[in-house]
């Protein structure tokens, strides 16, 4: 179920080697991985991506926009699509 996890806004991965439960639970004893999504910005960004594959005929779409909303308030939305046909 983790190759279905998809984000379109990842602005940092980090991988922590070693015993974790004491910052993330007990379940991280062999070590944590840590995903940091992009926070909203004022200044009007986006991205947008699309992959095809020919052998099962698969399709995933992501993307993202940012910007601001109104005086003091800055919005994010991001999307992702898949379709598959393996």
């Amino acid at each position: 179920i983790a190759g279905f996890f998809d984000l379109a806004d990842i602005a940092q991965i980090e991988v922590l080697k070693g015993p974790q439960g004491t910052l993330y639970g007990r379940n991280a004893t062999g070590g944590a991985i840590r995903i940091q999504t992009r926070k909203p910005e004022f200044e009007t960004t986006g991205s947008i991506s699309a992959d095809y594959g020919f052998h099962y005929k698969d399709f995933r779409a992501a993307g993202f926009v940012t910007g601001k909303l109104a005086d003091g308030v800055a919005g994010l939305l991001s999307a992702t699509y898949r379709r598959g046909g393996g």
